[in-house]
């Protein structure tokens, strides 16, 4: 669910094509699709992602499985409290209460930012849960040995570890700093850049957007290989009548329809994502 939020918030304001848009329709826009729109999905994804977090915590976390969907439950659920601090910040600002900060640079520095590392930990995540179900139906035998447990939570801790040191430095440049409104008569609190800041965020934006369009193929190619195998599994199984195997493909396809689901949400949720971001890259000053 953060995934189809995800998809329309890093850098929001950059993308929306300001001279076709006046100020007035720009702040509904918002005002619906932040508030009335992503508020409420984050606010029962944050529930599911609750109830899940504690389902794969009693089955215990011994399976690469299990860990890889804990791990995505905690990277959804981070994103998706982002999100729902940001619809309350957009609903009072939006709704006309007084508040002396800057909107734009608050919310993209403390919300936007952040909520979109934990997104990309999601797409991440999401490749190394296919990518595991995948060996296991095309290397079955050996596929325990490729990747154990401990080497599922290496890899997620990584995942993890890489996202934050990327954002890190353009963090490291934010400087709050209080200035003058003329419009709302009063000292505000804004989130400026330093010199250096603004190319930072160019090079951020590019490993968003690269690891974005990487993961999201990854994650498709996985899933039609998982599929297919699975099928062709499936049917040599029902051929030699088997009862023990017959049990075996229950379990690996009810395993493999909760990964393909995931998959095919996360597929559809950010191919808008990944389609700016190619547009971005082909057409320098879409932006």
């Amino acid at each position: 669910m953060d995934s189809l939020m995800a998809a329309d918030s890093f850098a929001y304001t950059t993308f929306i094509p300001t001279q076709h848009f006046t100020t007035r329709d720009r702040e509904l826009l918002q005002l619906v699709n932040i508030v009335f729109l992503s508020g409420p999905m984050a606010f029962f994804g944050i529930i599911g992602n609750v109830i899940n977090l504690i389902v794969f915590y009693q089955q215990g976390l011994n399976t690469n499985t299990n860990i890889g969907f804990f791990a995505l439950a905690i990277a959804d659920l981070i994103t998706l409290i982002y999100q729902a601090a940001w619809a309350v910040l957009a609903s009072l600002v939006f709704g006309g209460i007084h508040m002396n900060i800057e909107y734009v640079s608050v919310q993209f520095a403390i919300l936007a930012l952040p909520k979109e590392g934990f997104a990309r930990n999601s797409c991440l995540i999401t490749v190394l849960i296919t990518a595991e179900r995948c060996l296991c139906i095309v290397f079955p035998q050996t596929v325990k040995e490729m990747i154990t447990p401990k080497g599922a939570r290496l890899v997620i801790v990584s995942i993890y570890l890489g996202t934050f040191l990327s954002g890190l430095p353009i963090l490291m440049n934010y400087r709050a700093n209080w200035k003058f409104d003329k419009e709302m008569n009063s000292t505000i609190l804004s989130i400026d850049f330093t010199g250096s800041s603004h190319l930072l965020q160019k090079v951020i934006y590019f490993i968003h957007a690269v690891s974005l369009i990487v993961s999201v193929g990854a994650v498709l190619v996985f899933t039609l290989i998982l599929v297919l195998k699975l099928k062709q599994t499936s049917a040599w199984r029902v051929t030699a009548h088997i009862q023990q195997k017959d049990f075996l493909s229950k379990r690996d396809s009810s395993v493999m329809s909760m990964v393909v689901l995931i998959a095919s949400i996360l597929i559809v949720c950010f191919t808008p994502s990944v389609v700016l971001c190619i547009a971005t890259f082909a057409e320098p000053e879409f932006s």
